[in-house]
């Protein structure tokens, strides 16, 4: 007890001495600054890594209404649309509907199968396009991004033609279901065979209603009025 208060009081001595400890700079905050300052720009931390994987789940998400809006975009004329806002369409079409999910099928095709089951900050960052299909099938989802592109393309840009747009998603939909199908990348005990297939057969159902029902549609709406 006399050890340590005898270091207390030569630790107040010397604060007294130099200068008040409220205008002096500790070495607990520079050390802190410089931590801080290195978690920043450490962007293979396990923080930038969920990060990471939250900005792929968003982009699963609305990768099929940014496909439709953008592809939509680029249909309109320079009458209708500015040229800033046809090249942010082009540029998001580019970017966020080709580019990105192309390097993330390339990410997965580049690590292997334990690694993308086994580490952790892999399983962060990339775990949102397989974490629900089995081993060895990671992949498919090239699939779903595919699916997606080819169905906001068509239902963007085939405004003027209602019925080749209910073809070509008809067709889209049948391809769909035999390769989901084929391939089975979900596992023996997820019970997932049975209800894809029922998904796929109704959105099959929606698709040919939708070819049976666009003339009628279209006839039914109503003429403009004639100017005289």
């Amino acid at each position: 007890m006399d050890g340590v208060t005898s270091m207390q009081t030569a630790a107040e001595e010397e604060r007294s001495h130099s200068s008040h400890f409220l205008f002096k700079t500790s070495k607990f905050s520079q050390s802190s600054r410089k931590r801080w300052f290195r978690l920043r720009l450490d962007f293979s931390s396990f923080h930038f890594t969920v990060l990471q994987g939250n900005l792929v789940r968003i982009l699963m998400l609305f990768h099929l209404p940014v496909t439709i809006f953008s592809s939509y975009q680029l249909t309109l004329g320079h009458h209708e649309a500015t040229a800033l806002s046809i090249a942010f369409a082009a540029l998001s079409l580019i970017a966020f509907s080709i580019i990105i999910p192309i390097l993330l099928i390339f990410r997965l095709f580049m690590n292997s199968t334990s690694k993308l089951y086994d580490e952790t900050w892999t399983l962060l960052a990339l775990g949102p396009l397989y974490n629900h299909y089995r081993h060895g099938s990671q992949l498919f989802a090239c699939i779903f991004f595919a699916t997606s592109l080819a169905l906001g393309i068509t239902i963007g840009c085939g405004q003027k033609s209602g019925i080749a747009q209910t073809i070509v998603i008809l067709l889209i939909e049948v391809i769909t279901a035999l390769v989901t199908s084929i391939w089975l990348p979900w596992g023996h005990g997820a019970s997932m065979g049975l209800i894809s297939f029922l998904f796929c057969v109704a959105r099959i159902v929606v698709a040919v209603l939708l070819v049976i029902l666009t003339p009628t549609v279209s006839a039914l709406r109503p003429l403009p009025r004639l100017r005289t």
